[in-house]
């Protein structure tokens, strides 16, 4: 058989922090293509950049998150993107990595 197109599939991701939190922060994410992959290798001189590529492409939405100063849900967009912890947008930059390394891994095969 040929090779596997790669899927870049939309799902949910809940951070570990929030695992046991009965409404937990969830974002919905999905995997780089190749496209946004390659684009990512050519900024890994700078890991501020490399962090910015994942995020900007992989990170397409979130639920449960609120608005620092009234509480309300927090519209998703790409300025509010970088409101959230620095550690909670690392563990989602990580899942999207590793996502995208299992996509790459499946069409292998």
């Amino acid at each position: 058989m040929g090779i596997k197109a790669q899927a870049v599939t939309p799902h949910w991701f809940v951070p570990e922090s929030q695992k046991d939190d009965p409404k937990p922060a969830r974002f919905r994410v999905r995997p780089l293509t190749a496209l946004e992959w390659y684009a990512l290798a050519d900024s890994f001189g700078s890991t501020a950049e490399s962090a910015r590529t994942v995020i900007d492409h992989g990170l397409l939405g979130w639920e449960n998150i609120e608005h620092p100063e009234t509480g309300e849900a927090l519209k998703f967009d790409s300025d509010a993107i970088w409101t959230l912890p620095r550690e909670i947008l690392d563990e989602i930059g990580e899942h999207i990595v590793e996502s995208s390394r299992t996509s790459e891994d499946q069409a292998k095969n």
